[in-house]
């Protein structure tokens, strides 16, 4: 059950990273156009403003060029905007990808320590019936085995088992 859960958390992860790897060149792809038109309307805006500064003709002339700078800044501010929000949303796209990859390190990590402790589970519970079927096998009457250094062997084994289980537990929790 709780491997399921496991597999579910990586499987819906795994999609929204698909999702931020097929966005992310879409934005940085905007993001460079955006950069271009900022950079063409700042040359543009500065262009205007020399023209202007130096201009001795008609004043029509003069208010056409001043309308032109009006233009020129207006745009400029947009691409500038636009070029700062999309920068924002690659850099919370990156955070937001460097989480997931560290969340899917993690239950991966967690998904591995819970199969070995259930593969352990699994190997204790069949040592266990082993033990249990030479103490109470069909020879065994109640009467105390000719060989007591079976059931000392097996107990000592049982004991190696436990404490193999704890090391395990032990270094899993420092490694966490």
């Amino acid at each position: 059950m709780f491997v399921a859960r496991l597999d579910i958390a990586i499987d819906t992860l795994r999609h929204r990273q698909d999702l931020i790897d097929r966005t992310a060149p879409m934005i940085a792809l905007l993001h460079g156009q955006n950069e271009v038109g900022y950079s063409f309307w700042t040359r543009r805006r500065a262009h205007v403003e020399e023209l202007l500064s130096g201009y001795g003709g008609s004043p029509e002339g003069y208010d056409n060029l001043s309308d032109l700078l009006q233009s020129a800044r207006t745009l400029e501010r947009k691409f500038e905007d636009r070029t700062r929000r999309l920068n924002s949303r690659m850099t919370s796209m990156q955070n937001r990808k460097s989480d997931i990859e560290k969340s899917l390190l993690d239950l991966q990590r967690s998904k591995d320590k819970l199969a070995m402790s259930l593969e352990l589970t699994r190997e204790r519970e069949a040592l266990n019936r082993t033990i249990s079927a030479l103490d109470d096998g069909p020879g065994n009457f109640g009467f105390v085995p000719e060989d007591t250094g079976v059931a000392t062997d097996l107990r000592s084994a049982r004991q190696a088992v436990v404490l193999a289980e704890a090391l395990l537990e032990l270094k899993g929790h420092q490694g966490s």
